[in-house]
């Protein structure tokens, strides 16, 4: 059906790979006549793509694999929505406002793999990984790392990379957190580019991805960020696909500790990273939550099972043998109306996300847009059970990859409090629910959390997964980070964390990672 809806305009192109998989639309799938798996969103994806293919400004690319898909300018896009009355304004004269092209991938503004590389395109985007490791004595440790690139000016990027590690130290000593940041100016795409910017990212294809950030100084010494595709590793498995590899590397000198006053502390983590999901598409992106961040709008790809396969980190005089884990990795991008701030004081946004990794496969993404509490301390508070709902979810719930399903088998979205709902722990008694008050910001985090999954949606997959969950971090105190907005700096909350099936801790059914952003 696509490939006749594209003929029908005279457009040329390869069919047996040309949708990436998942779609969180999906409703189930079809064998392609090639052999592919394709989803049953490609009839929204048809229709979507087939009146736009009789543009001259559209460009058609036959790609090498599973990952390829069809490509268009952005400029072809701006032009046409300037015909349609949107105009062209903002920092750096870009379209606003950002208008959802269609429902699903929404063909053709969507182009992989494309599309986890630099979209000038957009004010701001990131790269974030978030997750945890664990060594041989099963000791385990949190990890975070963010990349981002915010639009200053026309043609100027200013660049910054996060990193939080926090270390469980058992019940006799208080557990450790610690933090750093460089930024830089700068995002460059190509080699003439990267001589003179922070960070660089060529042109991303289905066998090559390279990712790397550098401190303003120190820039010769190694000490900065770096991720990067394994193609020989991979050994024929694609970008964003099953059994792709990639390798990550991030040293430094650590900012900020909780423990004690440190200055130049030294920091270093490698880790190797296996796929065993592939790529899918995050939340509900272009949905009602994300464009109720208005006046915003957001795509996100995810990775959302990243296997540590082998790995380092040392900080200080302390070095430890990562041999498991998971991280999940993310590219998302916001655009922002003109007479709006990037990053606002309160933060990006008022909310928590939430990434889960249930230990039989089944990968959960939930996010909350809470209203504001003007009450200093309170913002913790939130959630249905607390008579303070969220004014707007996103979620998606995505399936593990097996026999039936080899390639990444989409999975269903979460769009109500009637699909999941996320609490505190103890809502009927919000002071005796485990929370923590930052000693640096005054601000308040919740550190302890049930939810409420409506298994019914997962189909088959329901009846592996319980239908209430009890979410603790592995570290106490407050994992906490900061970057600056508006002059001034903007808190938020990023940790690994424990799923229980049940409130006493008693039986483990995967792992999380929390962050907490705009809270009071």
């Amino acid at each position: 059906i696509l490939a006749q809806a594209i003929l029908a305009q005279g457009c040329a192109a390869r069919f047996a790979d040309i949708i990436p998989e998942p779609c969180y639309h999906s409703p189930g799938l079809m064998k392609h006549p090639h052999g592919s798996v394709v989803l049953g969103c490609l009839l929204v994806c048809a229709a979507a793509l087939a009146p736009a293919c009789d543009r001259a400004e559209l460009e058609l690319q036959e790609g090498d694999d599973s990952l390829s898909m069809l490509s268009t300018k952005v400029t072809a896009m701006q032009r046409k929505l300037e015909q349609e009355g949107h105009v062209q304004r903002g920092r750096s004269a870009r379209t606003w406002p950002v208008v959802p092209p269609g429902p699903s991938w929404s063909v053709p503004r969507v182009s992989l793999p494309s599309c986890l590389g630099v979209l000038p395109e957009w004010d701001m985007q990131w790269w974030y990984f978030a997750g945890y490791g664990t060594d041989s004595a099963n000791g385990s440790y949190s990890l975070f790392f963010h990349v981002d690139r915010v639009t200053l000016a026309e043609g100027q990027s200013g660049t910054g990379f996060y990193f939080a590690l926090g270390v469980p130290n058992g019940a006799q000593r208080e557990d450790l957190f610690l933090y750093s940041k460089a930024v830089g100016m700068g995002f460059a795409t190509t080699e003439e580019e990267a001589v003179s910017a922070a960070a660089y990212l060529p042109p991303v294809s289905d066998f090559s991805f390279d990712l790397s950030h550098k401190p303003l100084s120190d820039a010769g010494s190694g000490k900065g960020f770096s991720y990067s595709y394994d193609k020989v590793a991979s050994d024929g498995s694609a970008l964003g696909t099953a059994g792709a590899v990639y390798k990550l590397h991030a040293s430094g000198l650590v900012e900020t500790s909780n423990l004690a006053p440190v200055s130049n502390l030294p920091y270093e983590v490698n880790l190797v990273l296996k796929d065993r999901r592939g790529l899918v598409l995050s939340g509900t992106s272009y949905g009602d939550a994300h464009l109720a961040m208005s006046p915003r709008g957001s795509w996100e790809f995810g990775f959302p099972l990243l296997d540590i396969v082998s790995g380092s980190l040392s900080y200080g005089e302390r070095k430890v043998d990562l041999v498991g884990g998971t991280i999940w990795n993310d590219m998302q991008t916001v655009q922002a109306a003109p007479d709006q701030p990037l990053v606002p004081e309160r933060g990006i946004y008022l909310g928590t996300w939430s990434s889960v990794t249930l230990d039989n496969g089944v990968a959960i993404q939930v996010w909350n847009l809470w209203e504001q509490q003007d009450e200093p301390g309170q913002q913790w508070i939130s959630g249905t059970k607390v008579g303070r709902p969220p004014y707007a979810v996103s979620g998606t719930a995505f399936f593990p990859v097996d026999k039936t399903a080899p390639s990444s088998n989409g999975g269903v979205p979460l769009w109500s409090t009637d699909d999941f709902n996320l609490n505190i722990l103890n809502p009927r008694s919000p002071q005796k629910s485990p929370h923590v008050k930052s000693p640096d910001s005054d601000k308040t985090y919740c550190t302890a959390w049930q939810l409420d999954l409506n298994v019914k949606k997962l189909g088959e997959f329901g009846k592996k997964v319980p239908s209430k969950m009890y979410i603790f971090p592995i570290i106490s105190g407050v994992p906490e980070m900061h970057m600056v907005g508006s002059g001034k700096p903007s808190y938020f909350y990023e940790a690994s964390a424990i799923v229980y099936s049940d409130p006493n801790r008693k039986q483990q059914i995967g792992r999380a990672f929390m962050e907490q952003m705009g809270f009071n």
